[in-house]
Order: structure tokens, then sequence, then C-alpha cells
């Protein structure tokens, strides 16, 4: 069967047709507004049909166009693409479903700084997913950064349950032109307007009740630049409103002078470089902009950084360009010109009221031109240009904090006490795929193994491209964490085969809630893949998330070491759905034809079904 890798399966609206395509398993479902049908046609390509939900983000970045949102099914042992569908002949299939209609009880009203007026925008979300996650998978470079969320696995079966889920958006914004345009994802959050890639210091906020969301986010158009921190909130999780812009571009930045000996990247044969002048976003234009690159936020309840109890600290990447010079004495002093350059360094911004405003965190006091935490001089990773995405935990064992950054093919571990004074500790290598594109969005996530005490620290990475369903996606790997902030893979094949975070080719940047109520581990990710971005034309919107999925951690001797991360949807997608199950004559029947209906009602579905099949063979052709 001959697949086109630039196509994917997607859920989307097409005119008045809700359409959802998983051509790589040949499973088509359309869902038609008009409430009188759901149309199915099958075929048997795989063994076994499995729907992941995914995201991504971009690099360095080249910019991308919009991501188109989408729920994504996968079969755990195909290529992400697909194929034409084949006629009833080739195949019989006999399918078992039910469906139910979501719930249309929450609203919410959703802002953009955009725009003029409130637009009301209740995104409920819904997935039903389980990704076999044993393969491996390899990083694209990249400047700037990407961030995801993560898949479930499961072992192969011979007959295969597909759940194909869509959560009702409330009737006020189903009537809302800008949440109906043509190929708006319905069920994952999306801004109003505008960019979005990677999800950003997520955490619940215990005084309010309220999930936060940030994200990379330009304020000015539906193309990655300007990146700022976008922000939404949530009381469940699952419908979200849209806040004001938390973490603007930093403006009007000072003139620098450092040197800093690049021991890889483009400069490495430069030797010491001297950095001078007035930073810019906009390479060449000396505009004193830094931009907000990708981070994570930590809640200080116990006000250990002295900026405040329950202060919302964010930790983030400045990315910046900068003229550039050999620091050879020539020029009258100034070192040859080797041109205008990238240099990234970790900041830290906090705020006092919730989330909703920062200040930008400075140790000589000056916020309005702020210096960084961990500035070029301790990136250990040898390249000015690639030191980004700061995942900020809490070792509650060694009682300090570890912040993890990516540089090209490694990850750096920093430790602090304090949340502001950090010192290098240990470094993780890349043996996987060496070369092959660069690590992004990292994350050390302390887990308990489902059933016992233990607890293993899972290191969460993505890797920009090469990844295991093309382009980009995420991995991870088990092991523990030592005193000195060292983690120690369980194996010395732990970073030889990494696990597959999502089999599906959009889960991209993901990272963890922090402060999570009732010890949860609930990750997001950007349901895109900077592999194919730039064929997503969306407007006047670009990029969503995907739903949330609570993870963890079960021992499976089928992996790499014995543990395997699992991931569902969050519980709370059951409060957004109806008990409204078709009748059960019609619940079961076989496909003949290359359409087949089933006679409903409504215009958001979950539908949940078993597939099996027997192939029929042309008596006259060869078996």
């Amino acid at each position: 069967m001959e697949m086109d890798e630039k196509k994917h399966y997607k859920m989307y609206k097409s005119k008045s047709v809700w359409v959802f395509a998983c051509l790589s398993t040949c499973l088509i479902v359309s869902f038609f507004n008009d409430g009188q049908n759901v149309s199915a046609a099958t075929s048997a390509s795989s063994t076994q049909i499995s729907q992941t939900n995914t995201g991504s983000q971009p690099n360095n970045e080249t910019t991308g166009e919009t991501a188109q949102s989408s729920v994504n099914s996968t079969a755990t042992a195909s290529s992400s693409s697909v194929a034409d569908l084949p006629s009833s002949s080739d195949s019989k299939t006999s399918i078992g479903s039910t469906i139910s209609q979501p719930a249309v009880d929450k609203k919410e009203t959703s802002k953009s700084d955009t725009a003029d007026n409130d637009l009301t925008k209740s995104v409920t979300t819904s997935d039903s997913d389980k990704a076999l996650s044993t393969s491996k998978t390899t990083l694209p470079t990249s400047n700037e950064q990407v961030q995801s969320s993560v898949g479930q696995s499961q072992t192969d079966q011979p007959a295969s349950s597909a759940t194909i889920a869509s959560n009702a958006v409330t009737s006020d914004v189903s009537q809302n032109d800008q949440y109906n345009e043509p190929y708006r994802n319905q069920y994952h959050y999306s801004s109003s307007q505008n960019w979005i890639n990677d999800p950003n210091g997520l955490f619940y906020d215990s005084k309010t009740g309220l999930y936060n969301l940030y994200y990379q986010y330009n304020p000015e158009g539906n193309q990655w630049g300007n990146m700022s921190w976008g922000h939404a909130v949530s009381k469940d999780l699952i419908n979200w409103t849209q806040e004001d812009v938390a973490i603007p571009m930093l403006q009007n930045q000072g003139w620098e002078d450092f040197t800093y000996t690049n021991t890889t990247g483009s400069l490495k044969d430069k030797g010491e470089v001297r950095y001078v002048g007035v930073p810019t976003t906009n390479w060449g234009d000396a505009d004193g902009k830094k931009a907000i690159f990708s981070g994570s936020i930590v809640v200080d309840t116990n006000n250990v950084s002295g900026l405040g109890k329950d202060a919302i600290l964010a930790f983030y990447t400045a990315d910046y360009q900068i003229a550039t010079r050999k620091n050879d004495g020539a020029e009258d002093g100034w070192g040859t010109w080797i041109g205008l350059t990238e240099i990234q360094e970790q900041h830290l911004a906090y705020s006092l009221d919730g989330g909703k405003t920062f200040i930008q965190y400075s140790k000589d006091g000056n916020a309005a031109n702020p210096q960084a935490i961990i500035p070029t001089s301790m990136n250990q990773g040898g390249d000015a240009a690639n030191f980004r995405d700061p995942s900020v935990v809490y070792d509650a064992v060694n009682k300090q904090y570890y912040l993890t950054v990516v540089s090209g093919q490694q990850a750096l571990i920093y430790k602090s006490s304090n949340l502001l004074d950090w010192t290098y500790a240990s470094k993780i290598e890349r043996e996987n795929d060496v070369g092959n594109g660069v690590w992004e969005c990292p994350s050390l996530v302390p887990m308990k193994v489902a059933g016992t005490n233990e607890t293993k620290w899972v290191f969460c990475i993505s890797v920009q491209q090469g990844a295991h369903a093309t382009g980009s996606g995420m991995q991870y790997y088990v092991g523990n964490m030592t005193a000195d902030g060292t983690w120690v893979p369980e194996s010395s094949k732990t970073l030889q085969n990494p696990m597959t975070m999502d089999s599906g080719e959009d889960f991209y940047a993901g990272i963890p809630f922090s402060n999570m109520p009732d010890g949860r581990t609930v990750m997001l990710a950007w349901q895109s893949n900077w592999s194919y971005v730039d064929e997503a034309k969306t407007s006047p919107w670009s990029g969503n998330m995907t739903l949330p999925r609570e993870l963890s951690l079960k021992k499976n001797a089928d992996t790499t070491d014995g543990y395997l991360l699992t991931n569902t949807v969050v519980k709370e997608i059951a409060n957004n759905e109806e008990a409204n199950v078709i009748n059960k004559a019609e619940s079961n029947f076989t496909v003949s034809r290359s359409d087949e209906q089933v006679q409903y009602e409504g215009k958001q579905y979950k539908i949940s079904a078993t597939f099996s099949w027997a192939p029929v063979y042309n008596s006259s052709a060869t078996p």
C-alpha cells in the first residue's frame, strides 16, 4: 500500500463536515454537522489500531506556520501517513461501537490581547489512546524550543480497540464564528488568535483552584515570532479561559560586553569570542529586545527564594542576537568581526498576583534590564547559541532543586537550595542517534512505581527531528538521582535505547504540571510537528495543545529497563460527556461498502469501537 508521508491522520472541520481520517490504518469516520449521520469506512491494513493525541513545537527556530489541530489516531506498527482507501473487496470489517454525546455544561470567557471584544470560548477536549512505547527516536536541530505531552503504551493484540473522541463546545461557542472556522479544533486549547507552540510553566494554584497554562505565543500574528508567554487558566484541565500575555518580550535592553569560548556549534573554531553591543531579535536591527523562550514554573510555597510566600517563579530562556568578534585584539582592540550570532541564557521572573503579571528578577535589582541567573559564562554545553528550556523540579530526598537545560546533544543539570543561586552539577549525554538534530524541552520527573514505594526519576526529552514517526517527537529514559545532582541511568543500555512517549507524530515539547494535588503527574504537549507545521495554513490562529494526560510508571518486562511510562487522558474529561448511546441493534454491523452510515444526531461525538476483520479474496486471484 503506497503512503504519502506529507499527509496525516486528523480530525478537523472542513466546511460543514467534521472529518476524522486515519488512513494509514484505513479508517474514515465523517461527522456531519447537520446531525443526520455518522459514516464509517474501514479496511484491514494493520492488526492493531490505537489512537493518540500529540503535539509539538519549534526550534532555534525557524519560523513555522500554523499547526493544524486535531485528534490523531495512529497504528502502532504503521508510519504516520495517509493511504488510499481500499475498496470493499479488499476486506470485510465488523464494528461494535458506542457513541456518547458530550455534555454542554462548561462555559468560560476567552480573551485575546489582540482582540477588542470578549469571546465566549469553552474548549472541551477529549482523548482516548494507548500507544506502543518501545521505539528508538532521534532529534533535529533548532535555535528555539519546542515542547509537548506524553503517550501511553500497550502490548500488541490481534484485535484492537480504537476510540475516537471529540468533546462538546458550548452552544454559544459553536455559534461564534471565531471558533467555528474550518480546521479549528474544538477539543484542544488554542488561542483565539495568533501563533502558539510549546507549553510553558504549567502549574496548579491551590489558592484559586486554577490550572495555569503558559505557552510560546506571538502577540502580533499567526506565524512564529515575537516569542512571549501567553496564558490561559482552567478549573478542570479541559475548559480554558485565555488571559492576557503574561511575560512579554524584554524591551530596551542595554549594551552588553562579555566573552565565551565555544567548544561546539558554529563558532567552535573561533577560540575565545567577544559578544559586544545592543541585543536584537531582528538579525541586524539593534532593537534592544530579547525573546522569551520556553521554561517552567515553581510555586515557592515556603518562600525559599525570599521573593514572597507562594510567589510564582517562572524560569525561561532569553534568546537574542548580538555582534560577535574574535577576541584577538584586532581592529583597534574590538577584535576581528565575525557577524551577528545568537545567545541563549536562563532568566527568572516572578509573580505576586497568582501568575497574571510577572516582575523580572535581577541580582542587581534592575528589573528593567535583568541579569541572567545562569548566564552564557555558566554554559557547560559549549555552544552559546544552544542553551535553553530550563525545567525546575524539587528533590524531596536531598532537599534541593534541579534546573535542567539542553545544549545540543546533552542535558545539563544545575542545583540550588534557594532557587536563585545555581551551580553546575552534572550532564546527561546522548547515546542514541547522536548528531541527528538536537534535544529540547527536558524534564526530570520523580515518579513512584505503581504498586510500590520505589521512586524513579524519569528523564523526558523532545527530539526535534528524526523521531519515531518522522520529524519531531518525545522520548523518555528511567534512572535515579544522587545527592550531588547526578542523574544515573537505570542500566548501561538505558541511553542507547530510548522509550517513545507517544507513538503519534503530534506530541512535542510536553512538560508536567507542577504543584499538582494528590500526587498526580499530568503532562501537556504541543500538538504539532516541526516537519509539517508549515503545511498547515490556518487563520486567525495557528497551533493548539494536546489534551492533558495523566502519567503512571509501571513495571513492564517488555521495555528497555523494565519500566513503562503510561498515560491516559485526565479523568476530568468524563465531566464533559453525556451518556447517549446508540441503539443496541445498530451498534454492531459489518462494513461491506466503502461508505457505511450510522444514524445519529449531534455535533461532537466520542466513539468507542472494537474492530475485527476477515480478509475476502477474489477466487480468480492468487492468494
